[in-house]
């Protein structure tokens, strides 16, 4: 499981320690740690063991832990896999607090939720790389694993479909 799951950390030791490790000091620090706890509504957690957390709290911790500092790149693999509906909001909204200017990279089997966070979008199947692109048309994303593909060009959008 993640990091924020094994130790004894409550909720704001873990973001300031993650801060520190990114470069933050002294009221920057408290500052993020603040920014985290409100996005995350988790002020009246803040003094909780990470370990003693919801799933879903736990989930929204790391997606906040590797956010915090604001890296160049940030890869989340599946950060909403387990989360309730309400919670699922909160991390779309951290997500997007955090996306401006820095790549974010997200694994996800989810279609929506790939077109909520993604400026561009791939899709691959079997190891293999079948559709990408900044816009994918619904008939596109229907039909993806078609080998007859090719690239297209569709209004704003732009995708590349790829051959087997």
């Amino acid at each position: 499981m993640s990091y924020g799951s094994r130790t004894v950390f409550t909720v704001k030791q873990h973001l300031m320690f993650f801060a520190t490790i990114r470069g933050l000091h002294g009221d920057d620090i408290e500052r993020a740690c603040d920014e985290a706890l409100n996005l995350l509504h988790m002020h009246e957690k803040q003094n909780a063991r990470a370990k003693d957390l919801s799933g879903g709290q736990k989930r929204l911790l790391n997606v906040a832990l590797a956010c915090i500092g604001n890296p160049d790149v940030i890869v989340l693999d599946e950060p909403t896999v387990g989360i309730d509906p309400s919670n699922r909001r909160q991390c779309y909204d951290l997500i997007l607090k955090y996306r401006s200017g820095r790549t974010i990279i997200i694994t996800t089997q989810h279609m929506h939720e790939a077109e909520i966070l993604g400026d561009r979008i791939a899709i691959m199947t079997n190891g293999k790389l079948r559709v990408a692109g900044s816009c994918l048309p619904e008939e596109t994303i229907l039909h993806w694993l078609d080998p007859q593909h090719c690239v297209e060009e569709n209004g704003n959008c732009s995708f590349t479909t790829y051959n087997e």
